[in-house]
């Protein structure tokens, strides 16, 4: 973990941005990466190894931008 890196909210596309609100109310300080994968909506209709790549494809982008939580 590095100090002072942003923190990761990954959005599989429905519902995100209200999660993403709560957070910046409980979080005001905090840096955000918010990713949404709307072109992919909705997930529950995907199998699992599409959601698996999906979520794959979403840690690398994460990973490269040091977020402290995923």
């Amino acid at each position: 973990m590095v100090k002072d890196a942003p923190i990761g909210v990954f959005d599989s596309g429905v519902g995100g941005l209200s999660v993403l609100d709560e957070v910046q109310q409980l979080l005001p300080h905090e840096s955000l990466l918010y990713v949404a994968d709307c072109g992919h909506i909705p997930y529950g209709e995907k199998t699992p190894a599409f959601i698996r790549e999906r979520s794959r494809r979403s840690r690398r982008f994460f990973a490269t931008r040091v977020p402290r939580l995923l």
